[in-house]
């Protein structure tokens, strides 16, 4: 049913910046034509849509296309983020987590990554569940991985590593979490759109 739905949406919006976008996270993501993409998130931006400027960024960062540019990345990023859009400021505090185009700092990496996820991105929100659940850089704390990982979860965007992590919390009464056995096997059932499989209807 949703097959329908979505090629009817993109007949409906054919050339409009929304179809643009929609077309270019498939050249970018499907085809890996990352010249396509990049000239049709180029028209994103340029239609006042700053999520274009976020997208030719991803794919400046891309290890695999040839002509990576860290640093450009990184501006783009700031330069999206400064507009509002939560995405930039998710990508902003994994480059400073790694140092890649940017000075390494761990403290302003999670500044950016909760100021992503506090805008309502649920990568930010598992990345920084996933740190907390470890302890990775910071003292463990099951409860804020747990709180982060429900917010996800409620947007449909909980990745499948937290998910695990997520259902082993339901299992072990971690993070403030009652032991709820049937709790944790519906996280792991839940299935959360698949972005890939719906662009390949494109």
């Amino acid at each position: 049913k949703y097959k329908r739905q979505f090629t009817k949406l993109c007949e409906e919006q054919a050339g409009t910046p929304f179809m643009k976008y929609l077309q270019g996270l498939k050249a970018y993501l499907v085809d890996k034509n990352y010249e396509l993409a990049l000239s049709l998130f180029k028209e994103v931006e340029k239609a006042k849509y700053i999520n274009g400027k976020t997208m030719q960024a991803v794919i400046l960062r891309d290890k695999n296309y040839a002509k990576r540019d860290d640093k450009k990345a990184f501006k783009m990023f700031k330069q999206a983020w400064e507009k509002g859009d939560p995405l930039a400021a998710y990508y902003m505090g994994l480059m400073y987590e790694s140092g890649q185009g940017v000075e390494q700092n761990a403290d302003l990496a999670m500044d950016m990554l909760k100021a992503s996820a506090e805008k309502g991105c649920a990568a930010a929100m598992c990345y920084i569940g996933d740190i907390c659940y470890e302890g990775r850089g910071y003292a463990q704390n099951y409860q804020t991985a747990v709180n982060w990982y429900l917010h996800a979860q409620k947007q449909l965007g909980l990745t499948s590593n937290s998910a695990k992590r997520l259902a082993h919390c339901y299992e072990e009464g971690l993070g403030g979490l009652d032991v709820d056995a049937k709790a944790a096997k519906k996280t792991l059932e839940t299935k959360n759109v698949n972005i890939v499989t719906i662009l390949k209807l494109i």
